[in-house]
């Protein structure tokens, strides 16, 4: 069955991070966790995942911190979940028996669930804030 662990909440909560950087300027891992209240040691971890699959990219110094790499319309939300957690769903086809319904209806769950994750990370805002707001 699906289960989301931290990981990918915490990977998912500090790429919107990013996206609502002011003026599209790096940010700081301790911006980040201010804002989502990530710890900045697991954080940087995160991100480093995130940065190796080329979703963000990091720059060194004062003036360093981490940035999106492509635009939040070109960001799916199943792929910075799946980058971090693996497949989002797991289903032990052993214990289906031979039953073709069951196969049948799982796949059918599998698919609509998938389906849910194929938000846009731009999308995110516009689908579920009644309100706009900003960082």
């Amino acid at each position: 069955m699906a289960f989301i662990s931290k990981k990918g909440i915490y990977a998912l909560a500090a790429m919107h991070t990013l996206t609502h950087a002011p003026n599209h300027r790096v940010m700081k891992v301790s911006e980040i966790s201010a804002l989502t209240k990530i710890s900045a040691p697991y954080l940087e971890q995160l991100l480093s995942k995130l940065r190796s699959k080329g979703f963000v990219r990091s720059t060194r110094g004062a003036f360093g911190g981490y940035e999106l790499t492509k635009s939040p319309n070109d960001i799916v939300v199943k792929d910075i979940i799946m980058t971090v957690e693996g497949d989002l769903f797991k289903l032990d086809k052993e214990s289906l028996g031979d039953s073709l319904i069951l196969e049948y209806f799982w796949k059918d769950v599998e698919d609509k669930m998938l389906a849910i994750f194929e938000l846009k990370l731009s999308e995110l805002d516009h689908s579920y804030m009644p309100f706009h707001y900003s960082i």
